[in-house]
């Protein structure tokens, strides 16, 4: 932990975005007291940005390849610099951010997991840096003010406690303020005899919810501790561990008067020396109040959009690339988990998942045709529709089924794994026809004797006259019906939030032959598929 970013006396990888008055970025490594610039580029593309931008910077202690890009696409095939160290350093443990001239405000600081670099196996260090001795210390994050629940989470080593974590308005260089309104979590405090979160106003900070119950205090070793409030509710909550529900907090407080404006998290400590880890923000929008768990399934029900289900499923083949594309594989070897831990990768690929998957397992405490309570869970989440039809996790799971690059799929392997277990548990459909309809001609997509594949899960009705609704089908205009025989589908109505809609359900990659075609009026066109098994597997089996 070196207190600076340039060295010459120890062997460092260092970064520089930017340099000479933004006119160059380069990569130095540092050996036998010299700094030698490994690879240089002065492109606009690798100077740094006027505006917020996103940078990453990655190390691969086996391949020894060193890469720097922009954006949130950290795969080595989108570095704009890399170098491949002959030898490469080892045991590089700390990350430091820093300026020289140019005052820089740093923001969301985390660490990845990075896939598809040169070699197979990276190892990726954590952001970490150490609070010494010497009272509030302060590391500053920077949050946005339009997002309703703002959480941070962080590792720490801390055995004598005395974690302290402030979100404030102003960035204030000291985690206790009595002089202007913040709240103040204290992990282990007095010497790890109590953990509390104070709020500050008119010069006083209270104490609002304290407790010194074991589980509450700072841990011995390495461990995981998050912090939130919602600025709507007025909730502040502190807990252990990945698992950021509300249900999960080990301290929670509602604010009758919330603060506004927070945009400011800060990391100290008070008398003990803290390592902290792997610190990142999870800010989540429009997310509604947290509930009592005496909430019936009525109303848990009633908590998710019920507005056009089918239309927004039954109509989605609109989306399907129509060519064949690799196959759907690498979930099967997957663990079997809970729920909320095949959630775990998706947090920032879906919004509200955690609520919506506490709805889910509150909804499957009885689950049906022998399947276990996740099981069921897993498939009632997929049925959910978000209020925002793009943010629903089915919407993205397809969208992403339906793309050519399958390394997009990987944070889905649990989830997958857990729903097509549970599904490959529901007796398959043979022989009935099933329904599905979309506005418009597309009748040329689909010539009698061709194959096709939908690549995403495909919702039918059993009801034709379900399609009559005008999102999906209506009664006027060009509008085309697919008329399907099913081998494989099942029925997920006991294992849906919406259990009176009767859902069919084709699992992804599944194979269709166009049978034939009937236009039995001048805007309407029918179109038959009868289901056909491939030459070889398109999704492998759990």
């Amino acid at each position: 932990n070196t207190k600076s970013t340039y060295q010459t006396n120890i062997p460092v990888y260092n970064l520089v975005i930017g340099g000479s008055c933004n006119s160059s970025s380069y990569i130095r490594r540092t050996n036998n007291s010299n700094a030698v610039k490994v690879v240089e580029s002065s492109e606009v593309e690798c100077l740094a940005e006027k505006e917020r931008c996103t940078y990453w910077f990655s190390f691969d202690s086996e391949s020894g390849w060193v890469t720097y890009g922009k954006g949130t696409d950290t795969r080595s095939a989108k570095a704009l610099l890399k170098w491949q160290d002959p030898s490469p350093l080892l045991n590089l443990k700390y990350i430091g951010l820093s300026n020289y001239n140019n005052k820089i405000n740093f923001y969301n600081i985390r660490t990845l997991a990075v896939v598809n670099l040169p070699s197979s196996s990276a190892m990726i260090a954590n952001l970490c840096f150490n609070v010494l001795n010497g009272h509030d210390y302060w590391l500053s994050l920077t949050l946005n003010t339009t997002d309703r629940i703002n959480r941070l989470i962080f590792d720490a080593i801390a055995p004598g406690g005395d974690i302290r974590v402030t979100f404030s308005p102003i960035n204030t260089k000291s985690t206790y303020q009595t002089n202007i309104p913040v709240y103040n979590l204290v992990i282990g405090g007095s010497c790890n005899s109590s953990s509390y979160i104070r709020r500050t106003n008119n010069s006083n900070a209270v104490k609002v919810v304290e407790s010194s119950e074991v589980e509450c205090l700072a841990e011995k070793e390495r461990c995981t501790y998050w912090f939130s409030f919602d600025s709507e509710s007025g909730w502040v909550t502190y807990g252990k561990g990945t698992d950021t529900r509300f249900a999960k907090a080990l301290l929670k407080w509602q604010d009758p008067s919330p603060l506004l404006n927070l945009r400011y998290i800060g990391l100290s400590n008070y008398n003990y020396k803290i390592n902290f880890y792997n610190i990142r923000t999870l800010a989540i929008t429009n997310l509604a109040p947290p509930l009592a768990s005496t909430a019936s399934a009525g109303d848990k029900r009633d908590l998710v959009c019920k507005t056009s289900i089918y239309a927004h499923r039954v109509s989605d083949m609109i989306e399907e690339p129509n060519r064949m594309m690799l196959p759907i594989e690498g979930y099967a070897q997957q663990p079997l988990v809970s729920l909320e831990k095949a959630i775990a990768p998706l947090i920032f690929i879906v919004p509200d998942i955690e609520r919506k998957t506490w709805l889910a397992i509150e909804n499957s405490k009885t689950p049906a045709d022998g399947l276990t309570s996740g099981e069921s869970a897993s498939i009632i989440l997929y049925s959910m529709e978000w209020s925002k039809k793009e943010e629903s996790l089915y919407y993205i799971l397809n969208s992403t089924l339906r793309k050519e690059k399958r390394d997009l799929l990987q944070p889905w392997f649990l989830y997958l794994k857990l729903m097509l277990t549970g599904l490959g548990k529901l007796p398959s459909i043979i022989g009935r026809t099933f329904f599905r309809g979309v506005k418009g001609d597309f009748s040329k997509n689909y010539q009698q004797g061709n194959k096709i594949v939908w690549w995403g899960f495909s919702s039918c009705t059993s009801t034709i006259n379900v399609l009559e609704q005008e999102e999906i089908l209506g009664k006027t205009g060009v509008r085309t019906l697919f008329a399907i025989e099913s081998k494989s589908a099942k029925d997920i109505r006991h294992h849906s939030i919406y259990p009176d809609e009767n859902e069919i359900l084709f699992l992804p990659a599944t194979q269709f032959e166009v049978i034939g075609q009937y236009q039995p009026s001048k805007n309407v066109f029918i179109i038959q598929l009868q289901e056909t098994e491939p030459l070889y597997p398109l999704r492998h089996p759990v």
